[in-house]
């Protein structure tokens, strides 16, 4: 018994504790007869079979992009995955009614965009394990379909979502996922836009910035933090951007140099003037590095001084 590990097993289980598996040692439980060890032999191979299985199974899935989306048989009834990067995760929240909590977060691949949404249990595993910003592989959730009175609510444009179920599977994924390139409009169609539009994505500079004060919401009576901003870009339009309380300590540092900033998912608002209020899912990237961003950055680093004929309701009405 040169070998240490042989004889760690012989001094605890004897020499009925010792077998050889194809050159390697192995501990084995003493058993009290036969054939409860043939038993353990059957389950072994059992759980060894099912593993591997599982392992094949989850390779032979077929990879889609989240724009190939839907309810088809294909979607409904084969094996499928997808590769995608968390662009927004919200908190868990409870339903109005107290019964259940729901988590929603946003999917993007180089394709498209799609939320998932988590109930209850499957909620509070997804808050604890997905991280924002990383990629993850997804398989096994249920499609539904976007309902066009629920589209009003978000700012993502796909036609169904995904629901994670207690069956369902996520696994981080390498981190590399090519970015969708989401398309924006500039102020000029957001001033034309049609009533039934709900959201938008703009490009502008904030050229200037109210001091912020307390808003009471009419809804609940609650106070809370507002400021309005002013947006303008090469389209010499302006328009209102309003703030709510975490979008402000956001931007507060970002103002005195008169930012570009990206909008995504900006809600628009018609009552009396126009204005883009930052939704609770609407995110602003302060330090956008795309071709349009730089371009519109040294426009304004050109004309800041000999801007003129600014148009819209907002350069000449306030908010208040």
């Amino acid at each position: 018994l040169s070998d240490p590990e042989k004889r760690q097993v012989y001094d605890r289980y004897g020499k009925e504790g010792l077998s050889n598996n194809g050159g390697r040692w192995r501990r084995r439980e003493q058993t009290q007869t036969q054939g409860d060890d043939d038993e353990s032999h059957e389950d072994c191979n059992f759980f060894s079979f099912f593993a591997f299985f599982s392992y094949h199974f989850r390779e032979s899935r077929v990879k889609v992009q989240i724009k190939d989306i839907n309810r088809s048989s294909f979607m409904m009834y084969s094996n499928w995955k997808i590769k995608a990067r968390v662009s927004q995760k919200s908190s868990v929240k409870p339903f109005t009614n107290g019964n259940g909590f729901i988590i929603v977060l946003d999917l993007m691949d180089d394709s498209s965009e799609i939320q998932l949404k988590g109930f209850n249990e499957e909620a509070r595993m997804l808050s604890e394990t997905i991280l924002e910003g990383h990629c993850y592989t997804l398989s096994d959730c249920r499609i539904e379909s976007v309902k066009d009175s629920r589209k009003r609510y978000t700012a993502v444009e796909h036609d169904y979502a995904l629901v994670f179920e207690p069956w369902s599977t996520v696994e981080a994924s390498r981190p590399f996922v090519p970015r969708f390139k989401v398309p924006f409009i500039d102020l000029e169609a957001v001033i034309s836009s049609k009533p039934g539009t709900h959201f938008c994505n703009t490009l502008a500079v904030l050229i200037d910035a109210e001091d912020p004060y307390w808003h009471r919401v009419q809804a609940t009576g609650r106070m809370v933090l507002r400021q309005n901003v002013k947006l303008l870009d090469k389209t010499n339009n302006v328009v209102w951007l309003v703030l709510w309380e975490k979008f402000i300590d956001q931007l507060s540092p970002h103002i005195v140099r008169e930012p570009v900033i990206f909008i995504k998912g900006a809600k628009l608002f018609r009552r009396g003037t126009l204005s883009l209020q930052a939704w609770f899912t609407t995110r602003i990237n302060c330090s956008p590095s795309s071709k349009e961003a730089k371009e519109l950055r040294d426009w304004w680093s050109r004309e800041r001084v000999s801007v003129r004929g600014l148009t819209g309701e907002a350069a000449t009405q306030s908010l208040r």
